[in-house]
């Protein structure tokens, strides 16, 4: 009979995730830590279909671009701001406070959009 904990690579990489956390499960179970952490490292996590990979560097591109636009539009609105209102020393800090304030739109491009959505509803609503 094969030990359940012995990682097997042609059954790690055909199988799905589900069997891959029920073997992890054995594992563990049987105080296989090693044999456990062994599963968990293997490369069955990663994508497997060149699909799958090409779709993860898009979505790795995309937000890196997403991250650079979102945080240089915040520092150059609070730069800009703060030059033509206060100087230099507004700009530098009106800069800073629009990094810190763009890292969560940068994070979740979601979010950006629905305090987008929100804020232009709310302009909309207080014209009519």
């Amino acid at each position: 009979m094969d030990d359940p904990c012995v990682p097997r690579q042609a059954s790690i990489a055909a199988s799905s995730f589900r069997r891959q956390y029920l073997e992890v499960a054995v594992c563990l179970r049987h105080n296989h830590i090693s044999s456990a952490a062994a599963l968990i490292l293997k490369d069955s996590y990663k994508p497997q279909t060149l699909r799958d990979r090409m779709l993860r560097i898009l979505t790795i591109v995309f937000r890196c671009i997403w991250a650079f636009a979102i945080i240089a539009t915040a520092i150059g609105i609070g730069a800009a701001y703060g030059w033509e209102k206060h100087g230099l020393v507004a700009a530098i800090a009106l800069g800073f406070v629009g990094l810190v304030v763009s890292w969560p739109c940068a994070y979740s491009p979601a979010l950006f959009f629905e305090l987008l959505c929100q804020l232009l509803g709310e302009f909309l609503m207080s014209l009519i």
